[in-house]
């Protein structure tokens, strides 16, 4: 089977990504939910797609002695990882390039291994998806922790018919700086485009803009099942929030808790 391809985020959005999430504040519980994951495993753990280090580094702190290492294909978020461990001496992390077709672990090193803020959504097809769960698989010992989150679909988010204003806000030096998005919705690949613009305008009325954009693929609940069982994970619990919920009507979220096989 093909392994999962490397997709990093290119270099506009590794600059702005710890900015635009600061701005949009997303009230998340995530970081919390995979410190907690610690105590049900032991030895090296593993985050992939660990971009700039939001979850990699409380995770990291609570996990004392124990050896955590960031997984990360983005050259950019790689390096706003470093300016992160320099801010914070305190967390014993290692960052190394990789992804989830390539993670470069040995065979069974690890104890629990997690991808947070539907990292692992960026891989495209069913192909990719199922290739990555056995390539998580391998680095794990077995009875090892597997945990990832990905979004619930909701039809009516998934498509958007124009440019929308994510964040706003005008610094000390009167610019005023904007995130624009729009979704483009593959309902065959079960793929959505997010394309993302930035703009800064000045009081003198000019505005510089970048541009750039990503793939994720979404899962309904039963096909993730179907995943899972096909990768040979039927060990495992779904949530359908940070707070330890269940999956019911209500969800956004699709969490995965896994052991890998014993035997």
């Amino acid at each position: 089977m093909a392994s999962a391809p490397q997709r990093g985020y290119d270099d506009a959005m590794a600059a702005r990504y710890d900015d635009d999430w600061r701005a949009i504040e997303m009230a998340r519980q995530d970081a919390a939910f995979y410190t907690q994951l610690l105590d049900r495993s032991r030895g090296t753990v593993v985050e992939v797609g660990a971009g700039t280090g939001r979850l990699a580094l409380p995770v990291a702190q609570a996990a004392g002695s124990r050896q955590v290492v960031a997984v990360e294909p983005s050259p950019g978020m790689r390096e706003g990882f470093h300016e992160r461990l320099e801010r914070d001496p305190r967390a014993n992390v290692t960052v190394v390039d990789g992804h989830f077709g390539r993670v470069p672990l040995a065979d069974g090193a690890a104890g629990y291994v997690f991808s947070g803020f539907r990292a692992f959504q960026h891989l495209l097809t069913a192909g990719e998806q199922l290739a990555a769960l056995y390539e998580l698989q391998r680095v794990l010992r077995p009875g090892g922790v597997l945990a990832f989150d990905l979004f619930e679909p909701n039809p009516e988010l998934l498509t958007s018919t124009g440019w929308e204003l994510m964040v706003s806000d005008d610094d000390e030096r009167g610019l005023t700086r904007s995130r624009y998005d729009r979704r483009e919705h593959d309902r065959n690949a079960q793929t959505v485009t997010v394309r993302m613009r930035w703009e800064v305008a000045r009081p003198d009325g000019e505005v510089s803009r970048a541009e750039s954009s990503y793939g994720v693929r979404y899962l309904f609940r039963y096909e993730l099942e179907h995943l899972l069982a096909r990768a040979g994970l039927t060990d495992y619990t779904l949530y359908g929030g940070f707070d330890w919920t269940p999956v019911d009507q209500r969800i956004r979220e699709l969490i995965v808790v896994a052991r890998t096989p014993t035997t």
